[in-house]
C-alpha cells in the first residue's frame, strides 16, 4: 500500500488454502478513506474462481487523495471439491435399511 504523488495503490492478495474446497465469484471490495475516514472511493474486484493452493495478486491504481484503505472479501460461492454422496442424516437411515434387508434375506433363508 502506498500513497504518492500518483495517487493510491494497494497490492490485493488472495490466496486459497483450503484443500477441499473451491471458491467462485469471490467479491472484493477495496474502500479508501480520507484523513476524517470519510469514504472517498471504492474499487470492486471479481475473482471469478479460486482453487485450491492457488494465489492471486492484483495491484489496485486510484488517482485519489486518501489516508487509509481497508479490504474485505464481500461475497463468494463456495463448492465442495468432495461431497459425501448423502447427508449423514441420509446416509445413515440408507445404512440401517441395508442391514435390515440383508437380515431379512437371511431369515427367509433359513424358513426355506
Amino acid at each position: 500500500m502506498s500513497n504518492s504523488l500518483e495517487g493510491f495503490k494497494v497490492r490485493l492478495s488472495l490466496v486459497n488454502t483450503r484443500e477441499d474446497v473451491a471458491f467462485e465469484e469471490v467479491k472484493v471490495i477495496v474502500q479508501f478513506f480520507d484523513a476524517n475516514n470519510k469514504a472517498v472511493a471504492e474499487h470492486t474486484e471479481i475473482f471469478d474462481q479460486v482453487k485450491p493452493g492457488q494465489k492471486f495478486s492484483r495491484e489496485i491504481s486510484k488517482n485519489i487523495d486518501a489516508e487509509t484503505v481497508n479490504r474485505r472479501i464481500d461475497s463468494f460461492v463456495l463448492k465442495d471439491l468432495d461431497p459425501p454422496t448423502l447427508p449423514d442424516t441420509l446416509q445413515a437411515k440408507k445404512e440401517k435399511l441395508q442391514d435390515a434387508q440383508e437380515r431379512l434375506k437371511k431369515l427367509q433363508q433359513e424358513a426355506n
